[in-house]
């Protein structure tokens, strides 16, 4: 891992990273830092206007769609029952407030750019992708017991301008960059790569 420092000796796992034969390990540090991304100028992050207003209309078992090439910004969206939402490909960028996931909700999203104030993922929740994805997130993610491309296919890129936290048997798979903190707790897992500031292993 190229980390700067480790808490080895006071707090580091002894079994947090694997090798090739299936069997786990202490990590080995580098003691090598890696020069971050830029997250001003061109990487900024693009908010959303709000225009398409509010989404919360959505029952058990319905599947419904959203988002058209005029009608993709929108203020929030939140899912509470085991609906499935998919967003339309007809655009390639979306732009969203705050993103809420609960009980069992799904959301599917086409190929593009998502640029998401603030997501929330409950536990059973899901996001589904549908080729290449990249998912922008402003403030601090925490999924707890939820998956982010449970499948592995396509391409997924979750850019985190805070930092992101897996709790339970939350799970992602694709490539995983926070600008601060990354965190897995409990039995979480990343299937892919990751990048950030720093890295907590817990449990």
């Amino acid at each position: 891992l190229n980390y700067c420092a480790s808490t080895q000796g006071s707090g580091m796992p002894l079994d947090a990273c694997d090798n090739a034969d299936g069997s786990r390990r202490l990590c080995t540090i580098t003691r090598n830092t890696i020069r971050g991304l830029s997250i001003t100028g061109g990487n900024i992050f693009f908010s959303s206007s709000g225009s398409s207003g509010n989404f919360t209309q959505c029952q058990a078992g319905q599947q419904l769609n959203v988002g058209s090439a005029t009608s993709n910004q929108f203020n929030s969206i939140a899912l509470n029952t085991s609906c499935s939402l998919s967003f339309s490909s007809a655009a390639t960028e979306y732009r969203i407030k705050s993103l809420a996931l609960n009980n069992g909700a799904k959301v599917i999203f086409s190929s593009g750019d998502y640029w998401i104030e603030s997501l929330t993922m409950n536990q059973g929740t899901e996001i589904q992708i549908q080729g290449e994805v990249r998912i922008f997130v402003k403030n601090t993610l925490e999924l707890n017991d939820a998956i982010l491309n449970a499948s592995g296919e396509g391409s997924l890129l979750l850019f985190g301008y805070g930092g992101i936290t897996l709790n339970g048997g939350s799970q992602i798979n694709g490539y995983v960059y926070s600008d601060q903190n990354l965190t897995l707790n409990n039995s979480a897992i990343i299937r892919g790569r990751t990048t950030s500031r720093s890295l907590n292993m817990t449990d």
